[in-house]
């Protein structure tokens, strides 16, 4: 027997959302959680902010 898999349909786009790109929204996350642990391994961390400052910024 295999496990089922439950998906939830896409809501379309709100307007706060419309327009950005996917990148433009993975960074505003990155700032809005900036403070936060974002990856951990071992005994390395980086915040949303240090990985932010990692991701190349647009022309």
């Amino acid at each position: 027997m295999t496990p089922s898999v439950t998906t939830q349909s896409s809501s379309p786009a709100s307007p706060a959302s419309a327009g950005a790109t996917l990148s433009d929204l993975i960074v505003q996350s990155l700032a809005r959680h900036s403070s936060s642990e974002a990856f951990v391994a071992g005994d390395r961390r980086l915040t949303y902010a240090q990985v932010r400052d990692q991701v190349p910024s647009k022309p």
